[in-house]
């Protein structure tokens, strides 16, 4: 891997931590939040927050946090870390062994660093912004698939519940389009894992059919697939900011204007 410095290999360590926590627990975590009608969290996501908040507190004081479970801390800083402590609760709780630790670094709404980490395949995937991709040791890149045709596409739809009866319509023609279009479609569950999927040339594309995924989901694997060479942008084509969630669209850059001629 990259040489790192001393205090992201802390971090790197602290998400591996995190990890862990997820596995010793995954037989007795308990929903504590109902967010919404399909959004959750469990003691689990409440307690590797917690922890990551205080580690990253000790090494890097004064930058802001964003938590998907707790206020975070706000330091007035032109740098943000982004945690989503379990990308893929609902599977967690239901033991489906599909769900990974997701962190990022932002620069003034940028990512600059991100991580997203895999426990069960103990699969660590790293980015840090002009540097490349990283899945453990090894350095990754997006698939070289041409053709629509011939992609396999990570969806999520795991919100499709929270749609009204038009916006479920559109959602609907989405898929039936997409089906005609491209070899196959995945839905894991994670979309963290799913774009670092894309990332590794796993599948080609990655698409939130609902239009409400939210930032924290995608920070970090967002940038691991720009550094692998592959794409992320809005069902517009248009550059992502850390305010926006939406039809996020991650592609290997080759795919992109074809899919986006589709969903359009």
């Amino acid at each position: 891997m990259i040489d790192l410095e001393e205090n992201e290999k802390s971090i790197i360590e602290s998400v591996k931590k995190a990890g862990k926590i997820t596995l010793d627990n995954i037989e007795h975590a308990k929903i504590s939040i109902w967010k919404d009608s399909v959004d959750i969290a469990t003691d689990i996501d409440i307690k590797i927050e917690k922890m990551i908040i205080g580690r990253i507190r000790e090494l890097y004081p004064g930058y802001n946090i964003v938590g998907e479970e707790t206020a975070g801390f706000d330091g007035k800083s032109e740098y943000t870390w982004v945690i989503d402590p379990i990308d893929g609760t609902k599977n967690y709780v239901k033991k489906i062994p599909i769900f990974s630790v997701s962190l990022a670094l932002e620069k003034n709404g940028s990512p600059v660093i991100g991580i997203v980490y895999d426990p069960v395949s103990d699969m660590l995937f790293y980015a840090r912004k002009g540097e490349g991709a990283w899945l453990n040791d090894k350095r990754i890149s997006v698939s070289t698939t041409k053709k629509l045709e011939n992609a396999v596409v990570y969806m999520d739809m795991s919100r499709m519940p929270d749609l009204d009866r038009e916006e479920r319509k559109k959602a609907l023609k989405r898929i039936e389009l997409i089906l005609l279009h491209s070899y196959r479609i995945r839905s894991l569950g994670s979309g963290a894992l799913g774009l670092c999927y894309v990332a590794m040339g796993a599948y080609d594309i990655f698409f939130d059919i609902t239009g409400s995924i939210k930032h924290v989901d995608m920070a970090a694997g967002r940038l691991i697939l720009e550094e692998a060479g592959g794409t992320f942008t809005n069902d517009e084509g248009e550059e992502i900011t850390s305010k926006d969630n939406g039809f996020f669209v991650g592609t290997n850059g080759i795919l992109e204007k074809q899919f986006l001629d589709i969903v359009r």
